[in-house]
């Protein structure tokens, strides 16, 4: 089955989007250290806010760490490099809570927070995720994955586990087998995990190429790719999943692209049942990532960049 593409509109304001959340009306866009809101009817940009740096309404971001727009209830939260900070629909400063720099990928929940990082243990580094308290206290770890940065980075897969808080339930799609889900609930006890979706795919001198291609044009990495390429390795399998997302009784899981560059879209309903597989419609603009797209009441949404180099929603109905 394919699906066919609706263009909704253009956003002709957007310079280079990474991340799109629709909800309470609105549409929400980051874009470098920005947030554009726009009406969700009517695709009218109702505001901009927010630039880089360290103070109030100001976010510090990285090349690959953009900041991350969580919606809430009446409200959204963006996570920054050291801090996340609560905002009105409409991008009226609520309230900030900064946290230590290890900390790179945060989700509220409830009065407390659950977020992926970086935990170093004498000479040896792990990722792992955590559920924190108000003042970002650690109060139970949920995961965690050795890694060696000094030594051998996976080309493939480097960034640690894929996070998200969904009805109240955490959801972790693990780098070391992102072949499953573990579901966790808001105590932080594991209640199943959902594996076995799809057969892995081999790792193929095809596949390899693609991304040797990607690594060494991409303007984030081919400064430093000849400096790197010593310490990549490529691992046996591909990892199933790229991206997970929650909307609903739904919920979406993106693969990586096997060697014709091609994805798979899983859809599952809140208790891990397949309900669905189906060939990605989402544009790719390489074959590490997919331009930004969202799951809302049972429709994909995405951002696209046209051949004009503007950018423009659009939606497919699954």
């Amino acid at each position: 089955m394919c699906l066919q593409a609706e263009k909704i509109g253009d956003l002709p304001e957007l310079a280079n989007p990474s991340q799109l959340i629709i909800g309470d009306g609105h549409i929400y866009v980051a874009d470098g250290a920005s947030v554009y809101i726009y009406s969700f009817d009517k695709l009218k940009l109702i505001r901009k806010f927010g630039r880089e740096g360290e103070g109030p309404g100001e976010f510090a971001t990285r090349p690959n760490q953009p900041i991350q727009i969580i919606p809430g209830k009446k409200c959204i939260h963006i996570a920054s490099l050291n801090k996340i900070s609560q905002y009105g629909t409409r991008g009226d400063l609520i309230k900030e809570n900064k946290y230590k720099a290890r900390i790179v990928y945060t989700w509220p929940l409830g009065d407390r927070y659950v977020a992926k990082g970086a935990t170093a243990v004498k000479d040896q580094f792990y990722f792992t995720v955590n559920i924190y308290d108000s003042q970002f206290k650690p109060l139970k770890e949920l995961y965690r994955e050795k890694m060696d940065p000094r030594h051998r980075i996976n080309a493939i897969d480097a960034t640690g586990p894929e996070l998200l808080v969904h009805r109240n339930r955490i959801v972790i799609n693990t780098t070391r087998n992102r072949n499953g889900f573990d579901i966790f609930d808001s105590a932080g006890k594991r209640l199943y995990r959902i594996e076995n979706i799809s057969h892995p795919i081999p790792m193929t001198s095809k596949i390899k190429g693609n991304y040797i291609h990607f690594l060494k044009n991409d303007p984030k990495f081919k400064r430093i790719y000849e400096r790197l390429k010593s310490r990549l390795f490529y691992p046996d399998f591909m990892p199933l999943f790229r991206y997970i997302q929650a909307d609903g009784d739904w919920m979406v899981g993106v693969s990586y692209p096997d060697a014709d560059l091609k994805r798979q879209i899983f859809l599952f309903d809140t208790n891990g049942k397949q309900i669905k597989k189906m060939a990605s419609p989402l544009v790719s603009p390489n074959v590490e990532e997919v331009y930004p797209f969202r799951l809302f009441r049972n429709q994909l949404y995405q951002l696209v960049e046209n051949e004009e180099g503007e950018w423009e929603l659009r939606r497919f109905v699954l």
